[in-house]
Parts: C-alpha cells; sequence; structure tokens
C-alpha cells in the first residue's frame, strides 16, 4: 500500500489526537485533515466585494415593500374557522393570521389603520405550524359582527 507523503506528515501530526476521534485507521483522518487544510487555503476574502462588509452586494434599503397597504404588511388574513366565528359572536373578538416578528403593539396599529376601530387589548400565540394568530377583542364601542361584515369574513 502507498501513501503520499502529506498523508504521511498530517498522520505523524495528528497521531496524538486520533485517539479522541475514534477513527477506524490514521489514512482516514489524514484525508479529513488534509481536506480541512485545502479549504483554508482557499481563503474568505476572495469572493468579497471591495469596500463592503461580508461580500453583500447593497446594503439595507429604506422604505416599503410595494405593492401592499402599510398595515397589511403585519395582518395576513383574518381566520374565518368555527372557533373564530364563536369568539365574534360571544366575545366582541376578530381573530387574524400576523407576521410571526409582529409584536402586539404592531398588531393594533395595523388593525386600527385598515378597519378604523379602536382596539382593546391583543393576544397572540404561535400555532404548531409556525404562525402567529392574534386574538383582538374590540372595544365596548365596536360590535365585531359589524366589522366582519364589513371586512368580509361573515
Amino acid at each position: 500500500m502507498q501513501r503520499c507523503s502529506t498523508s504521511l506528515t498530517i498522520m505523524e501530526m495528528e497521531i496524538k489526537s486520533t485517539e479522541r476521534y475514534h477513527f477506524t485507521s490514521l489514512r482516514m483522518l489524514a484525508t479529513i485533515k488534509e481536506g480541512r487544510k485545502e479549504g483554508r487555503k482557499e481563503g474568505r476574502k476572495e469572493g468579497r466585494k471591495e469596500g463592503r462588509k461580508g461580500g453583500r452586494e447593497g446594503g439595507r434599503e429604506g422604505g416599503r415593500k410595494e405593492g401592499r397597504e402599510e398595515g397589511r404588511e403585519k395582518i395576513t388574513i383574518p381566520l374565518t374557522t368555527e372557533s373564530a366565528m364563536k369568539k365574534i359572536e360571544n366575545n366582541n373578538t376578530l381573530v387574524f393570521i400576523v407576521e410571526v416578528k409582529a409584536n402586539k403593539h404592531q398588531i393594533t396599529q395595523a388593525v386600527k389603520k385598515l378597519y378604523d376601530i379602536d382596539v382593546a387589548k391583543v393576544n397572540t400565540l404561535i400555532r404548531p405550524n409556525g404562525e402567529k394568530k392574534a386574538y383582538v377583542p374590540l372595544a365596548p364601542a365596536y360590535d365585531a359582527l359589524d366589522v366582519a361584515n364589513k371586512i368580509g369574513i361573515i
């Protein structure tokens, strides 16, 4: 069995560390270590653009996404399930699916802006599928049934 000179030098350097890797042979260790060294030779800075951190093209852009209303960024859809309908009728509460990164204050502002109603408070939860659900109880002056009719839920 022939061995290349680089494998031998790597094996000699790593002979003490083989016990912690638990490899079946020193040759396997040599090829793994050799591959790591080749990856380092390529260098990280070659792919980067001049004058930019991390090689990104363009920076963060301010402004809003086009084609969306301001409140629509946070509120995705109103829920129309049977349990959501019970909440509307019994608890004067609307139920929405919202962006995961949206906080309660942003949800409150979005509901006020989109539907022109006052919100008592906002309760949120993360569903098992990763979406965020927001329960929005309305102020006593507003009726959730009327708002739901206006939105088109019912």
